[in-house]
């Protein structure tokens, strides 16, 4: 587990390899359409007659899953018990590898020495205090903010964090942004000085997992006219928050009408975990190797198993293959 190096509020400083400053605004990303998955749990295998004890090892999982579930709808905004939970899911995986006798670090995505492969060197950073997250301080529940914004101590925290992560900023090749506005408002604050010199693409696949009212974005419509410097290519509809069943034909505005009403619209765990899988995909296919990823707490724990508080960051080295 030494691979992945935490770093709080000193700076990141573990690229070691300068990169000039890129004038890359014509460089191609590609579509999140990815279906080839080549994350490295992909390869795992086991020869050893030990199928029995991991099958018996896993079943405990089960449990956990259901009680999570259950009491993360009971009560409708407990970000932080979801993650929590993700956080076991991911100790009892460990457990389940290591008493199954494969190994460990491929579970993990603890990637093997560096090679002149398709290695990342990714900083995953979560946004500052919201309003949603100050509002659930102060009352413990849903206050139906919808797309918050950064409070005013959010912006602090991501004035400080631009200063702890520069020298990482000025190596990047690439920086990828949840289209939820806090992220963007943190994304602008820290690395604004590095757009128009590198890509700055909006990235749904990294938006937060829907728990609350302020994991409910703005329509790109309304997003393109506030950040008109951000790449919005991969936008390919209004509404690009999870969305049930029933909100299909429905319009933003009828959405958090819905949304108000019912009390809460929760993304099943299931579609969740698909979209991660999808964002690492993704993210191996791009031709970048020094990536900043502004993300969100629950969504960086599923990636990563790291809990982040409100704009910090985490280096991940990532090798897809």
């Amino acid at each position: 587990m030494s691979d992945h190096t935490t770093t709080s509020t000193t700076q990141a400083t573990t690229a070691t390899t300068t990169i000039p400053t890129a004038t890359t605004s014509t460089t191609t990303i590609p579509t999140a359409t990815t279906s080839t998955t080549t994350t490295p749990t992909t390869t795992a295998t086991t020869t050893t007659p030990t199928t029995t004890t991991a099958t018996t090892t896993t079943t405990p999982t089960t449990t956990p899953t259901t009680t999570a579930t259950t009491d993360t709808a009971e009560n409708k905004t407990s970000k932080k018990a979801r993650r929590h939970w993700r956080a076991a899911q991911v100790a009892l995986r460990f457990v389940s590898k290591w008493t199954a006798g494969e190994e460990i670090k491929q579970d993990f995505n603890f990637p093997p020495k560096p090679t002149k492969s398709n290695r990342k060197h990714v900083i995953l950073i979560r946004h500052g205090q919201s309003e949603g997250n100050a509002a659930y301080d102060l009352y413990k529940r849903d206050t139906f903010t919808f797309d918050a914004r950064l409070t005013a101590k959010g912006v602090g925290q991501a004035e400080i964090l631009k200063e702890n992560i520069k020298e990482a900023a000025n190596q990047a090749d690439i920086v990828i942004v949840s289209p939820l506005s806090r992220a963007i408002l943190t994304c602008k604050i820290a690395l604004g000085h590095r757009i128009g010199h590198i890509p700055f693409v909006v990235q749904p696949l990294c938006r937060e997992v829907m728990t609350a009212s302020d994991d409910v974005g703005s329509t790109k419509t309304e997003l393109v006219r506030e950040f008109p410097e951000l790449d919005w290519n991969l936008l390919d509809k209004e509404n690009w928050w999870y969305t049930d069943d029933s909100s299909l034909l429905e319009s933003s505005l009828q959405f958090r009408s819905r949304f108000q009403a019912q009390g809460i619209i929760l993304e099943p765990d299931d579609v969740f975990r698909q979209r991660v899988h999808l964002f690492e995909d993704w993210l191996a296919s791009l031709p970048q190797h020094n990536i900043i990823v502004v993300s969100h707490g629950d969504f960086i724990n599923e990636l990563t198993g790291t809990d982040l508080d409100n704009a910090k960051f985490y280096t991940w080295d990532f090798d897809p293959k």
